[in-house]
């Protein structure tokens, strides 16, 4: 029975939690008690509850090969791992299918000379619901005050994100809350945030006022760019995400606009960023290093402005 016949062939989580007590029964396995439930992707989670004295290394060992075998699909004990009630000493473990992929990202970065803190803020990792996001935002002007209004931005979207809601819905109302702060200050932030999904490896890209990002495959590198406007200058936005779908091996770099505009001459030129991508390193570390560090000779080591570059590397996880 693989994962789509396990699927249809229940109606409801009560019936899929009968077929695992069964089976757990079957295999004479130890546990108190045993439900599923569906996240907002529609992707099963199984929650499995047993004594405290047996706890996470025996459902490892025991119970997520069992259920795995049955549905045919690799399962893992979730990232929060075993919540213990304290009451009860019961444990209270999630079982999730195993994502398809896992990201390892790295930033380097370097504030506009003579200025102690960055105006771009950035975070990235994975959600609740198998999503790997990548967010840069790019404050107007530089230094701490530029750094607060990037940094709430940031902070705004990835509470909407862990909401559940929908893009157009996020994005608008952080546009309604930035906007209100321009009003008074006549100041702005950009947004530039992709989002892997770890189990099909479908990406979606969008920027708000922020720049291009690129995608290296091998030795062929796509550019991913928009024209939207930054937070709070229209009363609504309504933005379309670019869509692909990335694989094994696949680099995903983000960077803030102080990067391609080094060159007086070529304000906002990107293609030597592509060319060194086409023959460069396969370590993100290295990748997000090595171009602030050309960005900078390319205007003999002054920085005008906040440079950030994130570098993220797709591992297959089987």
């Amino acid at each position: 029975m693989n994962n789509d016949d396990f699927n249809n062939n229940v109606n409801s989580c009560l019936e899929i939690d009968k077929l695992l007590r069964k089976t757990l029964s079957k295999n004479k396995i130890r546990y108190n008690d045993i439900y599923s439930f569906t996240d907002r992707k529609g992707r099963l989670k199984i929650k499995i509850k047993l004594d405290s004295t047996d706890g996470e290394s025996y459902c490892k060992k025991y119970i997520v090969p069992v259920i795995s075998n049955y549905i045919r699909t690799p399962l893992c004990v979730s990232e929060n791992g075993c919540s213990i009630n304290p009451e009860s000493g019961e444990c209270s473990i999630i079982i999730e299918e195993t994502p398809k992929f896992h990201i390892s990202s790295y930033v380097a970065y370097n504030a506009k000379d003579g200025e102690k803190y960055s105006g771009d803020s950035y975070s990235f990792g994975k959600n609740k619901v198998g999503e790997y996001v990548t967010l840069i935002s790019d404050g107007m002007g530089s230094g701490p005050e530029a750094g607060l209004e990037s940094e709430a931005a940031v902070e705004l979207i990835e509470k909407f994100m862990e909401g559940g809601f929908s893009e157009s819905t996020m994005l608008n109302t952080v546009n309604a809350i930035m906007g209100m702060k321009f009003s008074e200050d006549e100041k702005f932030t950009t947004l530039d945030m992709n989002s892997i999904d770890l189990y099909t490896g479908d990406t979606s890209f969008i920027k708000i006022g922020g720049v291009m990002s690129f995608v290296k495959s091998g030795n062929e590198v796509e550019v991913i760019d928009s024209v939207e406007l930054p937070f709070g200058i229209l009363d609504k936005i309504k933005v379309e995400p670019v869509k692909m779908n990335v694989k094994k091996g696949d680099i995903i770099v983000s960077i803030s606009d102080g990067v391609i505009d080094v060159d007086k001459n070529n304000l906002g030129d990107y293609s030597w960023i592509v060319e060194y991508l086409k023959n460069s390193p396969t370590n993100p570390e290295v990748i997000s290093r090595e171009i602030i560090d050309r960005a900078k000779k390319m205007n003999e080591g002054k920085v005008l402005d906040d440079m950030t570059v994130i570098a993220s590397k797709v591992y297959s996880s089987y």
